[in-house]
């Protein structure tokens, strides 16, 4: 009978330590999961020639707004007057927040 308390006891260990290892498991995943989730919004946000500022201008006619006023003004001062996505004419640039 003892034997079988022990081995009753060693069964209820096992069982709280394998629901700790799940509940690290979720919190771990959680965690990563938030992180790529802002990064993931980062990378959404950014503009699409530098990377690093975010979008904030809208190119007009055809309302592409991938990218940062900054890069659309240096590729205006390449006389390159069309818009990176569809090469279509940048007649005007609109500011906007994301």
């Amino acid at each position: 009978m003892e034997q079988v308390k022990q081995l009753e006891k060693a069964v209820q260990i096992c069982e709280l330590e394998k629901k700790k290892g799940a509940d690290e498991m979720l919190v771990a995943f959680q965690n990563e999961k938030a992180a790529l989730e802002a990064c993931l919004r980062e990378e959404l946000l950014a503009c699409q020639i530098c990377m690093r500022n975010a979008r904030n201008t809208v190119i007009m006619p055809c309302l592409h707004a991938q990218f940062c006023e900054e890069c659309l003004e240096a590729n205006k001062a390449r006389n390159d007057r069309k818009c990176p996505t569809c090469r279509g004419p940048i007649r005007g640039m609109l500011p906007y927040i994301a």
